[in-house]
């Protein structure tokens, strides 16, 4: 057998055998990536109804605000007791200003006030139910109305997952820890309800009680604007259609989960103000009137 016969042979051997570590790398990787995608689209048809469960409830569900309903039963309490400290009060200084018709008007006038405040009062809870109810069954309705679907994001390629089904379920999961902050804000607020409907009837603190009352109608009713923006935005952006147009859609999640943190900072925002104005800065120049007058007398020695 001549040599070109024996290299003829063997050549095929060869370069099987050299094929081999090649060959199993290329399978390994074909498992590898085959078990990523896998893990992946799992986890991703895993997490992602579970997101959007907890969007929906978060959005429509009506807040159990019940859950403070003894707090609020304590403050309402407390401000009945001050009212009825009020009434003799008011009735001694009629009675003591009976020579003059301006204090006697000026009395009825907060007497007037105080009674309609105590009426309001009883019923805060009642009126602060409603308007969680109210606002829960038109996110429902808007939600029902437009179906799930429209604002929903589903795919199978692998390719989709990698970016905009991580993207995606990042999204919802922020989007849900702003409406968590909502639901616990709402939910306290029934404890704060009263008080700030009790501090629209004292001039000096007026401002402050709309601002309460303000934050709390803007938390209760935030859901409402949120299922809007977002049936909205992935309406308009879907029609684009392909990728770009799934892009566009879940990036509304985003815009809105911002929106939903700006309006919960001016919310904290406000009612630190309003605490600093009403009880820090007072008793801080409680405190810094006597250092000043102190001041002003050594000045003068000096």
């Amino acid at each position: 057998m001549e040599l070109f016969d024996i290299l003829d042979i063997v050549q095929p051997i060869v370069d099987a055998v050299n094929s081999v570590p090649s060959s199993i790398l290329n399978q390994l990787q074909s498992i590898l990536v085959g078990t990523f995608n896998f893990i992946l689209t799992g986890v991703f048809n895993a997490v992602s109804p579970v997101l959007e469960d907890q969007t929906q409830v978060l959005l429509t569900y009506p807040i159990p605000v019940d859950t403070l309903l003894g707090l609020w039963t304590l403050i309402v309490e407390i401000i009945a007791l001050g009212c009825l400290v009020a009434f003799p009060a008011l009735g001694i200084y009629i009675m003591l200003s009976s020579s003059s018709p301006y204090k006697r008007e000026r009395a009825k006038t907060i007497f007037q006030d105080i009674l309609i405040m105590s009426v309001l009062i009883s019923i805060s809870y009642f009126i602060y139910l409603l308007l969680v109810d109210l606002s829960s069954a038109i996110t429902t309705a808007v939600w029902v109305l437009s179906g799930p679907e429209k604002i929903l994001y589903r795919t199978d390629n692998p390719f989709e997952i990698y970016f905009l089904g991580v993207f995606y379920m990042i999204g919802l999961l922020l989007f849900n820890m702003t409406l968590s902050f909502r639901v616990i804000i709402v939910m306290a607020g029934v404890a704060f309800f009263p008080i700030g409907l009790a501090l629209l009837y004292f001039p000096l603190f007026k401002s402050w009680g709309l601002a309460i009352i303000n934050a709390l109608l803007l938390m209760i009713f935030l859901s409402v604007v949120d299922v809007i923006l977002i049936l909205v935005a992935t309406t308009i952006f879907k029609t684009i259609g392909g990728v770009l147009g799934n892009i566009m859609a879940i990036s509304a999640y985003y815009l809105i989960t911002i929106i939903n943190i700006m309006i919960l900072f001016s919310v904290f925002s406000s009612v630190a103000v309003g605490i600093d104005k009403v009880i820090v800065v007072p008793i801080k120049e409680t405190i810094l009137k006597p250092v000043k007058e102190v001041e002003k007398v050594i000045e003068k020695v000096s």
